[in-house]
């Protein structure tokens, strides 16, 4: 089984200034993933099935930045997972399987050298080096597909949870506390025990035709990523933080949801 997700779009609005006059604003990035997975499942007649499969996530353009830079195709996860699958439900229009095993993460993430300070708070250099990090841990999904609405919806549903148990790059967080500047740089103080939390998501979506052609889509997200593993501290040669800025906006303890109300053309092929 074979996934591909592409999407990439954008808000452009007008403000007004302080003479009242309207202008126009500079494009905002409002939707950007790319997300190919790959399953192979070993229907071997048993009670679970045999996985492997793997994923590749990134997006189009970083635009995380605080003076306004950007990266292309930054930053690029990789996961590989080895597991066991159990089918639940399979039916023509109902379908339910559920997967487990352990997965290995690789992050490879580009960041500017030259970072924002209250000296140069927009700075130009577009210099980069890259930051190479690693976790593994136990992983559990669950699809779900079924047809609602006297048939005429179709309702795809997918939870994922995982839960690492290692991390490579714990050890510069152990550097990241003892830094002299680690008070004042707005840093959370249990940033470490962030990198290690479960990560959850759950995506619903809701999809009917119209015509043959036209489909109406309702696609609905919850994630939870408490810290993005792919951040990590660089540190100048004083021993100070350097990238105090990319660490805060890596630091979500929140949820994120996102809703989307889509028309579009659907054509099948088979």
């Amino acid at each position: 089984n074979n996934t591909l997700k592409l999407a990439y779009g954008q808000t452009h609005q007008q403000s007004v200034g302080p003479n009242g006059e309207r202008a126009w604003d500079r494009p905002k990035k409002s939707t950007d993933l790319i997300d190919y997975e790959t399953i192979f499942r070993f229907t071997l007649g048993g009670v679970v099935d045999p996985f492997l499969a793997g994923r590749f996530e990134s997006q189009f353009q970083d635009a995380t930045d605080p003076a306004g830079r950007t990266l292309a195709i930054n930053p690029m996860k990789f996961k590989e997972t080895a597991g066991v699958a159990k089918v639940f439900l399979d039916e023509e229009d109902l379908n339910l399987i559920t997967r487990l095993g352990f997965s290995f993460r690789q992050n490879l993430r580009k960041q500017f050298v030259v970072q924002p300070t209250s000296e140069n708070p927009f700075p130009t250099d577009t210099t980069t080096d890259s930051e190479f990090t690693n976790d593994g841990g136990l992983e559990f999904v669950l699809d779900y597909k079924n047809k609602i609405l006297e048939d005429k919806v179709t309702y795809t549903s997918k939870f994922t949870a995982f839960q690492p148990v290692f991390y490579s790059a714990s050890d510069d967080f152990d550097m990241l506390l003892d830094a002299s500047n680690f008070a004042t740089s707005g840093i959370d103080p249990d940033i470490k025990d962030f990198t290690t939390v479960a990560d959850l998501d759950w995506e619903n979506i809701f999809s009917t035709q119209i015509t043959k052609i036209v489909s109406v889509n309702l696609y609905l997200r919850w994630l939870y990523d408490k810290y993005d593993n792919s951040v990590v501290p660089v540190f100048n040669e004083d021993g100070t933080v350097k990238n105090a800025s990319d660490l805060r906006v890596a630091t979500r303890k929140a949820g994120q949801f996102k809703q989307t109300m889509a028309i579009g053309f659907t054509y099948r092929f088979l």
